[in-house]
Order: structure tokens, then sequence, then C-alpha cells
């Protein structure tokens, strides 16, 4: 498994890695790519969240993210791209079809693409994006063919992230509220290179500290405070394949397959 490049040690990637900081390029959009961007087109109102993602740039540096859409294109402004080894992606704060709302504080629903890609440009080192993104899904009710199954992990601080990106949290509308879910695990980074986190995955604690009820940003700043090494306890759903069987070292082991979305599969006898 290739492990991701450090902040600070990242050489000068090659052209194709980016056809430029901000502005929709050249390159052929990937299938994953076009699926989550078509998908989170128009966001129903009971499933926006929003969070603050907030970069720092050196100087010479670019953002490493394309965006797309703004006024004269098709759709609002949102992430169609993170450069591999890009500080955005490496902020594991993004996720490929966010919206993005403001930037500096500045609304971005009446700018032109050229506007927005001007803007993000000439906006200087600290860059404070505002962010709708959809919701994680509902935790599923009781069901007899899936159960929750929970785990402790260690994982080690790169930078300021663990490597992966979360979303939901507590919200005042109670409609909003999801657990938090980790909807993307950065290739190469700590999660990534231990191995036990999933897209899907629930986060429960982290050093001891329940993150049952506070809110997407709260939990955000609980993890920025962790050490360099941090428990975390996570949750995930099991589906249980009865009556097959299965050897003593394999019966609780979680398999490689998935029997539906964030659902993973396990054989009981």
């Amino acid at each position: 498994r290739s492990v991701g490049m450090l902040c600070g040690l990242r050489k000068e990637l090659p052209a194709e890695f980016d056809d430029g900081p901000y502005s929709k390029g050249r390159k052929e959009t990937t299938a994953t790519e076009t699926t989550v961007c078509t998908r989170r087109q128009s966001i129903p109102e009971e499933l926006k969240g929003l969070t603050v993602v907030e970069l720092i740039k050196k100087e010479g540096c670019t953002l490493g993210l394309t965006i797309s859409g703004g006024t004269d294109k098709e759709g609002k402004p949102r992430v169609s791209n993170l450069r591999l080894g890009g500080l955005a992606a490496r902020s594991d704060q993004l996720n490929i079809g966010d919206y993005i709302k403001s930037v500096n504080g500045i609304n971005l629903t009446k700018l032109r693409h050229d506007e927005i890609i001007s803007l993000l440009k000439n906006v200087g080192e600290r860059v404070v994006l505002e962010v709708e993104y959809e919701l994680p899904p509902v935790v599923p009710d009781n069901n007899a063919r899936i159960i929750p199954k929970t785990v402790e992990i260690s994982l080690y601080k790169e930078g300021n992230s663990f490597g992966f990106v979360m979303r939901g949290g507590a919200h005042e509308d109670w409609n909003k509220s999801r657990a938090l879910a980790v909807t993307h695990v950065r290739v190469g980074g700590p999660a990534d290179r231990e191995g036990t986190l999933k897209v899907g995955d629930r986060l429960l604690s982290v050093d001891g500290i329940p993150l049952h009820n506070v809110s997407h940003g709260e939990a955000a700043s609980i993890l920025r405070q962790c050490g360099q090494e941090a428990i975390y306890q996570i949750e995930y759903d099991v589906n249980v394949m009865a009556g097959q069987a299965v050897s003593a070292e394999g019966r609780n082991r979680v398999l490689a397959s998935c029997a539906g979305p964030f659902v993973r599969t396990v054989t009981l006898i």
C-alpha cells in the first residue's frame, strides 16, 4: 500500500496531478467523482449539513482542489476534485461533491466561475470555506440480521489529522442530528495504514471523550486537541449470515465483502 506524501516533504508533482489549482481542468472526471457530484446536485433542505473549513496556505502553494460551477456554469460551486497530496486533501476536511457557499465571508452564490477562481487565487494565506454537504444516513433501526459491533483502534496524528473525513453530529434541528460518520478514508493516511476504519463507521468516543451529542464543529475541535496518538471507539453495522460453518478463528471476523452501503458481513454459527 502506497503511503501519501507528508506535509513539508512533498516535492513538485507531475503536471497530470493538477490541471490548475482551482478551475475545472481538462482531466476526465472519474465515475466516482461524477456519481458523487450528480447525486449531490440538489440536496434537500432536510439533508443539508454545514461546516467551516480553514486552510492555511504557504506562500507560493495552492489549495490543491478543483472547483466547478458558478452562475455561468451548470450547478452551484462545488468541489469536483481533490489533488492527491495537495493541501485540501491532506486536511481531511473536504469531500468531492461538497458545495462551497462562501470564501472568507464572501458569498459565491452570484459569482461567475472565473470570479470564483480569481477570488480563490487572491484570497491570501488563510482560507475559510463555508461548506454545505449531504448528511450521512440515519443509523438503521433494529434489525435481526444487522447488529452493531464496537471496537477500539489507536491512530497516530499526521499534521493535524488522523486521515479521515467525518460528517454529521448533533444539530439544533433534531431531524438533522446524525451520528458522526466517516465519509472518506484518505489513501496512505494514518487511518488507512492502520486498516480498521471504513467509510460508514461511526465515531463513539476519542480518548474517552463521548462524541454522541456533540456538533460537527465541536467534534472537529476535540480531534484537533488530541495528542499524537488517540484511542477511538468506533461502531459499524454487521450483516449476520447465519447457518454457514466457519472456523473458530473466522467466526467473528468481518469479511471484506459488503452486504450494502456501510454494512460489513460476518458469518456466525
